[in-house]
């Protein structure tokens, strides 16, 4: 390994180091508020485009660095999901009106009345 390989990998271990409060902050509030998921799964995709070059051109480092950045991003991506509250807005508001089917079909046929609802 050349010695700037090895700054590299060692810069991109502390740079993955330096994300874990935003991981952590997740698990212990139970909130992923601020945080998008549109943009960590773009991350995903753009290290995984990283990766897939890494192994093309032979570079086991870099295929290493890839694969723990792809790690963090994809913990982030599903914490984000787990905690997200629009998810839970979304589920509360599917259990509302998923219990009461006649108001969907209504809506679908056009057969409504607004007082009802």
């Amino acid at each position: 390994m050349h010695f700037i390989e090895s700054i590299y990998f060692m810069s991109g271990l502390l740079a993955v180091c330096a994300g874990m409060p935003q991981l952590l902050k997740i698990v212990k509030t139970r909130s992923s508020e601020g945080f998008y998921v549109a943009t960590w799964v773009f991350w995903v995709f753009s290290q995984s485009i990283s990766l897939t070059y890494s192994i093309f051109i032979g570079a086991v480092s870099y295929m290493i660095l890839n694969i723990i950045w792809i790690g963090f991003y994809i913990s982030m991506v599903l914490l984000i999901l787990r905690y997200s509250e629009s998810k839970r807005l979304s589920l509360r508001f599917l259990s509302t009106y998923a219990t009461v089917p006649s108001r969907v079909k209504g809506l679908l046929t056009g057969n409504n009345n607004i007082d009802k609802l």
